[in-house]
């Protein structure tokens, strides 16, 4: 059943943002752009207008800033400089949605392999305080249990 009532429909954009950014969007997603030359890639398919969601909630996402955030050294070391902001998912995704007459209640940052995932929190805090990102409405943030300072790790996520 929908958190959002029996005539809402969970939904999630994973599969979009995949198509999207693989395809159309230059963002800085990907250092290089990817050859589908050899694959047939659609788009998702996409229901009938009359089929969406009133409304919904986006339960995971990312924002990343790896050459500018020192607590994503390990995803930089990884990945490289790679930047998506909050101003890049409104035009990626609460836009569209709104474009399509879909009312977007609000997301769940997800943390994305920070070295400090309280850090990475206080980032995100620090983009909602300013009004960047006042969608974002919950976190998913790590904690490693086996450090000693684990109850004030637990603390620093509160």
């Amino acid at each position: 059943k929908s958190i959002l009532g029996d005539n809402h429909l969970p939904i999630s954009w994973q599969s979009y943002y995949s198509y999207r950014i693989n395809n159309t969007t230059a963002h800085d997603h990907s250092p290089e752009p990817i050859d589908n030359s050899e694959t047939t890639m659609s788009p998702p398919s996409i229901p009938s207008k009359s089929s969406y969601p009133k409304e919904i909630i986006d339960p995971h996402h990312h924002f990343l800033d790896s050459a500018n955030n020192p607590f994503q050294s390990f995803f930089r070391s990884q990945a490289g400089d790679v930047t998506y902001l909050p101003e890049h998912y409104v035009a990626d995704v609460i836009r569209p949605l709104a474009d399509l007459g879909i009312h977007f209640r609000g997301s769940v940052h997800v943390e994305a392999m920070p070295d400090d995932g309280a850090d990475e929190l206080d980032w995100v805090e620090g983009m909602i305080e300013t009004g960047r990102c006042s969608y974002v409405k919950g976190f998913v943030a790590s904690c490693d249990l086996t450090l000693e300072t684990a109850e004030e790790e637990m603390e620093r996520l509160r």
